[in-house]
């Protein structure tokens, strides 16, 4: 077997959290049939009954699995933070590949990872290239592939929270049934410009370019910031769609929100702040070009929230607030009082 399909040489780092055992451990047990080096698990806060379900796991097998315990939970930012970091620590991986607890990978997903990584014909892309496996229930990155429309994942310069004025004219394209063209051409990767941790595969010398997650993020945009490093480096992101993940937990979409507003004013008090705070904040460091086009675009979001919030009485408009101060002047970390 030659080196490119050996994923010996390759560590997992997972992070989880609360009682999500019955995830985990299928992700663990596709890991052991495809050979993997190491699995270190980051236990973010997790259940006292799942910790010992996977100690005993660890038992079994103790050459492999790691478990680093935090003694609260630190978002996915501290987490991935902690988990990355010991794994370019240890000696026996080149490879690190990043994993939510409800990512299942399929049986060649790492293997088919490794033989495109061999086949990468650039001297230095163990610093300037990141592959990210092909989640299917996560299909916009394909979709922003095929259509050539890298806003449908990053948005364009200049959008607050993924809005941006020259959108709306995008109402008139759907009115008058207008489509954008699209690929026919079947592919096999693409390139794109920010990824989420769950899925992404590369060298550990890239951490040495690229630095490892900010943990003042806590939660949200953090995974955005840390791989749009590679992008303004001039690296590149690679969707590999044979490098198949199957999420297992989709317990979340039967809550989902559609309308963007009503999730920010309706949705979890907690994830609203987060979510504007560590946007805006991101927006402002990688995205915005002209302040005066940024602040129109904040305005017409704050005239909408303000408009849904009168058919809602309790709602996060307050914190909403609170979260776009503090996103705007740089004030990130955990915070107590949601």
């Amino acid at each position: 077997m030659n080196n490119y399909e050996n994923p010996m040489n390759t560590c997992a780092v997972i992070v989880s959290y609360g009682s999500r055992f019955k995830f985990l451990e299928r992700v663990i047990d596709s890991l052991f049939a495809q050979n993997i080096s190491k699995i270190i698990i980051v236990d973010n806060a997790i259940a006292e009954a799942d910790k010992k379900l996977i100690k005993q796991k660890k038992a079994e097998h103790k050459d492999i699995i790691e478990i680093i315990i935090k003694k609260e939970n630190t978002g996915s930012a501290g987490g991935y933070h902690t988990g990355i970091e010991t794994a370019i620590k240890n000696q026996g991986c080149n490879f690190i590949w990043l994993l939510d607890d409800d990512n299942l990978p399929t049986m060649q997903a790492l293997n088919n990872l490794h033989i495109f990584w061999s086949a990468i014909e650039n001297d230095d892309k163990k610093n300037s290239c990141v592959l990210l496996a092909r989640r299917i229930n996560q299909p916009i990155y394909e979709e922003a592939i095929y259509s050539g429309d890298a806003d449908l994942f990053l948005t364009r310069k200049n959008n607050f929270l993924g809005f941006h004025i020259i959108d709306s004219f995008k109402v008139l394209q759907k009115i008058f049934f207008l489509k954008a063209k699209c690929s026919k051409q079947k592919l096999n990767s693409g390139i794109i410009q920010v990824a989420p941790y769950g899925g992404m595969f590369f060298h550990k010398d890239l951490i040495k370019k690229i630095g490892l997650p900010n943990k003042r993020f806590f939660l949200y945009a953090d995974d955005f910031d840390f791989s749009y490093r590679i992008t303004k480096m001039g690296g590149k992101i690679i969707l590999v769609f044979d490098a198949i993940i199957n999420d297992i937990d989709e317990s979340w979409k039967s809550v989902e929100i559609k309308n963007p507003i009503v999730k920010l004013l309706k949705g979890n008090p907690r994830k609203t702040f987060y979510y504007v705070r560590n946007r805006t904040y991101f927006e402002m460091k990688n995205l915005m070009t002209s302040r005066f086009v940024y602040n129109v675009n904040i305005f017409i979001v704050i005239c909408a929230m303000c408009g849904f919030s009168l058919f809602n009485r309790k709602n996060n408009l307050f914190l909403f607030f609170r979260a776009l101060h503090d996103g705007k002047s740089g004030k990130l970390g955990k915070v107590n009082f949601i």
